[in-house]
C-alpha cells in the first residue's frame, strides 16, 4: 500500500520557505514525482499564495518598523520637550536675578615683624585678606536681559518645530539646530 502524501505539508513548505523552494526539492525532499507537484501547485495556485504571503510579511515588516520609527521620534520630542521645559525653569531664573549684581569687596592687611637683631630683616611676615560678597539691586542688567531674550526666541524655535503637524495630522519633525 502507497504511503498518503501530506500535500498541506509540502503547500506549506512551498509557501513558507525561506530561501524559495523550487517543486524539484520539493519532490526530492517528500519523495513524491516533480510532476505531481507542479500539478498540485498549479491546480492549487501556490505562486499565487506565496505571493500573497511574501506582501503580507513585507507590509507587517513595514508596519512594525514604522510604529518603531514613530516611537522613537515621540521619544525624540518628549526629551526635545523636557529639555526645553528645564531650560525654560533655568531662564525663569536669570529672569528673576536681571537687577541683582554681585558686589566683592577685598580687603587686605600685611603686617611686618623686624627682628630685634637685625632690622633690615623682617622676622615674620602676615598677609591677611578678607573677601566679601554681597549681591545688591540695581538696574536691570541689558547684557543679561538681551541674552535671556534670545534664549528665548531659541526655546521657541525648538519647540516650534519639534511639532510642525500637516494637513494630514501626521507629525513631521524637523528641527533647525542654530549653530554659532
Amino acid at each position: 500500500m502507497a504511503k498518503a502524501i501530506n500535500w498541506l505539508k509540502i503547500k506549506n513548505d512551498y509557501i513558507n520557505s525561506k530561501p524559495k523552494i523550487s517543486y524539484r526539492k520539493l519532490a526530492s525532499k517528500y519523495k513524491v514525482a516533480e510532476s505531481s507537484v507542479k500539478q498540485k501547485a498549479k491546480a492549487e495556485n501556490w505562486v499565487k499564495l506565496r505571493n500573497e504571503k511574501q506582501t503580507k510579511i513585507a507590509a507587517k515588516i513595514d508596519q512594525e518598523t514604522t510604529i518603531a520609527i514613530v516611537e522613537q521620534e515621540v521619544d525624540r520630542v518628549k526629551r526635545i520637550n523636557d529639555a526645553a521645559d528645564r531650560l525654560l525653569e533655568k531662564i525663569e531664573e536669570a529672569t528673576k536675578q536681571l537687577n541683582n549684581h554681585i558686589v566683592r569687596n577685598k580687603k587686605k592687611t600685611k603686617t611686618i615683624e623686624y627682628s630685634k637683631i637685625r632690622s633690615d630683616k623682617p622676622a615674620t611676615e602676615i598677609v591677611e585678606e578678607i573677601e566679601e560678597t554681597e549681591f545688591v539691586k540695581g538696574d536691570v542688567d541689558r547684557a543679561g536681559l538681551k541674552m535671556v531674550v534670545s534664549a528665548l526666541k531659541e526655546l521657541k524655535d525648538i519647540t516650534d518645530s519639534s511639532k510642525d503637524v500637516d494637513k494630514d495630522n501626521s507629525v513631521n519633525i524637523t528641527l533647525n539646530w542654530k549653530r554659532e
